[in-house]
C-alpha cells in the first residue's frame, strides 16, 4: 500500500527544515565561536556579509573581535569616546602642557595619523621642536588612533576655549580617504557620537558616545540578522556591486555626513573668528592615494569645494612627500610602514614630509583658499543685455561643476561688452580656465584678454562647440582685463568661465561674488 501523497511531503519538508536549521546553525557556530577560526579567516570575516561602508560591518567585526564582551575603551571620555591616554577626559589638560613656558601652542587635532602610530619616535612634536618654529612654537599633540572627523571637531571645540588666551594655532588635520566615512559611524572599536546639522553653521550630538560599556552598548544595539547563512548567500552569489551599496544604504548616510560635516567646518571657522585665532585644515591621504587607486577621491573634492568656497585655509600634506617620490623614485614603502604594527602609516620618512606641509601652514602658505581676486569695477551690467556673473554650484551637489566660475554674456549690439577685471594680490604670469558654452544655446561671443601691454590673448566660443581649455602665458602682470562682446551676425551667446587658476595653481582662485 503507498503512502499518502502528504506524509511524503511532510517528511520532505521536515529534511529541508532541518538541513536549514543545520546551515545556519552551522555558520553560527563558524561565525560567533573563535575556537572553530580566527577572526578574519574561513566565513569570519565582515566583508562576506557587509559592505566595509556599512555600519553594519564594524558592529559585526567588533562582535567577531569580542568587543560585546568588554567593558568600557581605554581612556573612555563621555563626549568624544575615547582619548589617546595623553590628555584628560573633560579638562583636555595634555600631558606635555608643561613644556609650554612662553611658547605659542599648536594643537594638532585629528586621527592616528596626526598621532603619529606609523613613527611615533619621529612625530610631529619633536620635529616641530628641531624645525625654525622650535624656539617659539611647542606642539601638543592631540591626535587619537580611531577619531573621526566629528571627534576631531568637538574636541577642537573644546581646545580653542581652554587655550584661548594663549594665542593658539588650531590644526585640524584629516585623513581624506577615511576619516569622513568614520562620521557616519556610531561605532568603530568603541561606541562614538554622531553629529548632525543644526541650521547651516552648527552642529549638534544627535547620537551621543553612550553607554560607554561595550557590553552594554552591543545589549541595546543588537546586530539583528535573523539568518546568517541567507545573508552570506545574498552577498556572495545573488548580490552585485550596484546592489550591494543600495543594500548599506551609503549614499544616504554619506549626504547627510556632507551636510553635517559642512556645517561643523563652518562652525570651526565661525569658532576661531570669534575668539581672534588662527587656524588651518591639514589633508593627510592614505598609500592608496599614493598608488593612484583612491577610492575616495569624491570626498577630497568634495571636502575642497567646501573649504575653498568658505574660505577656510587648507594644506595637502601629501604634496611633499610626492615630490620626494618623484625626485629620488624611492619604493612607497619608504614612506609607509609595511609591518602589522602601524601598516599603513607614515613612517619616519613619511612624517618628516608631511611636517614640511605643517610648516607651510605655520607660515601660511595655504594651498587655499587660493588668491582672492575681485571684479575692480565692482559692476556687472555694462551696456544692453550684458552681464557677469560670479557663480558656484551648491557644494552639496559634490559634482565636477562644483567650482568658482563666471557666467558671461556679451549685450546685444554695439556697445554691449560684458567686461571684467581681476586684481590678483600678486603678479601673475600665467592665466588658465576652461571655456564652457552653455548648453541649449546658439551664436557666439569674443572674448579678448588685455594687460597693461596690449591684447594678450582673443578667442570666439561658439554654441554648440565642445568645452576647451584656455591657457595663457604673460609677462608679469598685475592686472587682467576681459571682455566679451557680440560677434556680428550672430546671437548673443553666454558661456562659463570655469576654475580659473592662475601661474598653474591647481585650485584656481576662489572670488568674491558680491
Amino acid at each position: 500500500m503507498k503512502r499518502p501523497r502528504s506524509r511524503t511531503l511532510l517528511r520532505v519538508l521536515l529534511v529541508l527544515g532541518a538541513s536549514v536549521l543545520g546551515l545556519e546553525g552551522l555558520f553560527r557556530l563558524a561565525l560567533f565561536h573563535p575556537d572553530w577560526a580566527p577572526e578574519g579567516t574561513g566565513l569570519r570575516r565582515p566583508e562576506l556579509y557587509f559592505a566595509g561602508d556599512d555600519p553594519r560591518f564594524w558592529v559585526l567585526r567588533a562582535r567577531l573581535n569580542g568587543h560585546h564582551e568588554l567593558g568600557e575603551p581605554d581612556d573612555p571620555d563621555p563626549v568624544l569616546g575615547w582619548t589617546s591616554g595623553r590628555f584628560e577626559p573633560g579638562t583636555r589638560l595634555h600631558m606635555d602642557e608643561a613644556l609650554l613656558g612662553d611658547q605659542r601652542p599648536v594643537l594638532l587635532v585629528g586621527d592616528s595619523f596626526a598621532a603619529c602610530s606609523g613613527a611615533p619616535e619621529r612625530c610631529y612634536e619633536h620635529l616641530l621642536e628641531e624645525g625654525p618654529f622650535g624656539p617659539t612654537h611647542e606642539l601638543l599633540n592631540y591626535g587619537v588612533g580611531g577619531y573621526g572627523t566629528d571627534q576631531a571637531l568637538l574636541l577642537s571645540f573644546d581646545l580653542m576655549e581652554r587655550f584661548a588666551e594663549r594665542d593658539p594655532v588650531i590644526v585640524l588635520s584629516i585623513l581624506v580617504d577615511d576619516d569622513l566615512d568614520r562620521c557616519t559611524l556610531p561605532y568603530r572599536g568603541a561606541p562614538k557620537p554622531v553629529l548632525a546639522a543644526q541650521g547651516e553653521r552648527r552642529v549638534r550630538i544627535a547620537r551621543p558616545a553612550a553607554p560607554l560599556d561595550r557590553s552594554a552598548w552591543f545589549a541595546a544595539n543588537p546586530l539583528e540578522v535573523p539568518w546568517w547563512s541567507w545573508r552570506f548567500f545574498q552577498v556572495n552569489l545573488l548580490m552585485d556591486e550596484e546592489a550591494l551599496v543600495a543594500d548599506s544604504g551609503v549614499e544616504g548616510r554619506l549626504e547627510t555626513m556632507r551636510v553635517a560635516m559642512a556645517a561643523g567646518l563652518l562652525e570651526w571657522k565661525d569658532r576661531l573668528d570669534a575668539l581672534g585665532l588662527e587656524g588651518f585644515v591639514l589633508l593627510f591621504g592614505d598609500r592608496q592615494r599614493h598608488e593612484g587607486v583612491s577610492t575616495k577621491e569624491d570626498r577630497f573634492r568634495w571636502l575642497e569645494a567646501v573649504l575653498e568656497g568658505q574660505g577656510i585655509p587648507w594644506i595637502r600634506a601629501w604634496e611633499e612627500l610626492e615630490q620626494d617620490w618623484e625626485l629620488y623614485d624611492r619604493p612607497l614603502d619608504d614612506y609607509f610602514v609595511t609591518g602589522k604594527v602601524g601598516k599603513g602609516h607614515y613612517t619616519a620618512l613619511g612624517n618628516e614630509l608631511t611636517h614640511l606641509a605643517l610648516e607651510r601652514g605655520l607660515r601660511g602658505a595655504f594651498d587655499g583658499p587660493s588668491m582672492v581676486l575681485h571684479d575692480s569695477e565692482r559692476q556687472d551690467r555694462i551696456g544692453p543685455g550684458a552681464f557677469v556673473r560670479w557663480e558656484r554650484y551648491p557644494y552639496a551637489s559634490f559634482g565636477e561643476d562644483d567650482l568658482p566660475h563666471a557666467l558671461l554674456r556679451p549685450g546685444d549690439g554695439e556697445g554691449g561688452a560684458a567686461e571684467l577685471a581681476f586684481v590678483p594680490e600678486r603678479s601673475i604670469r600665467r592665466f588658465e580656465a576652461t571655456l564652457r558654452p552653455m548648453p541649449g544655446f546658439e551664436g557666439a561671443a569674443e572674448l579678448v584678454l588685455t594687460t597693461a601691454e596690449g591684447v594678450a590673448h582673443r578667442s570666439i566660443v561658439r554654441g554648440g562647440d565642445p568645452e576647451r581649455r584656455l591657457a595663457v602665458d604673460l609677462p608679469e602682470v598685475e592686472r587682467l582685463d576681459f571682455t566679451v562682446r557680440s560677434v556680428e551676425g550672430e546671437a548673443s551667446l553666454p558661456f562659463l568661465m570655469i576654475h580659473p587658476a592662475l601661474d598653474g595653481h591647481p585650485h584656481g582662485p576662489m572670488l568674491l561674488t558680491q
